[in-house]
């Protein structure tokens, strides 16, 4: 899949908020295939915008570094090979996960009627979870 495909007439995500791949039945497989669009998707050229620029030039309240527009990523299923244990799936996308830079992540894995799973983390300090938050380029690993 080359950028006009993911992103049609721009050649990059600026007008994009999400990514869903949606499989019928998840198996290693497909799981790899899935997380490698998803990757690519979140590579593509696509400008980070601060919260409160709601439109290219226009900045509303005090502005911030924080990221406002980060993308989100799922890959979604109907439901899973049965001899594919949940498990390993989970197991193979979190250390798919753990490879990539914050903005490069795939967020949540959904089979349907089986389980789901968002990517999180627990914050320094804190002995919660939290879900992801993006802020400014110096939470986010060098390229």
């Amino acid at each position: 899949m080359g950028p006009t495909a993911a992103f049609p007439g721009r050649g990059s995500g600026h007008g994009a908020y999400a990514v869903i791949e949606v499989k019928q039945a998840l198996t290693r497989h497909s799981l790899d295939a899935a997380l490698g669009k998803l990757v690519t998707c979140h590579r593509l050229g696509r400008p980070l915008v601060p919260i409160g620029e709601l439109v290219e030039n226009r900045l509303f309240g005090a502005g911030s570094q924080r990221i406002g527009n980060p993308l989100f990523s799922a890959i979604v299923a109907t439901r899973r090979d049965p001899d594919t244990p949940v498990g390993d799936l989970v197991e193979r996308c979190l250390a798919v996960n753990r490879r990539l830079d914050r903005l490069e992540t795939v967020h949540c894995l959904c089979i349907l009627g089986d389980t789901c799973y968002l990517w999180g983390w627990v914050p320094r300090g804190s002995r919660e979870a939290d879900i992801a938050t993006f802020l400014g380029p110096q939470d986010l690993r060098s390229r």
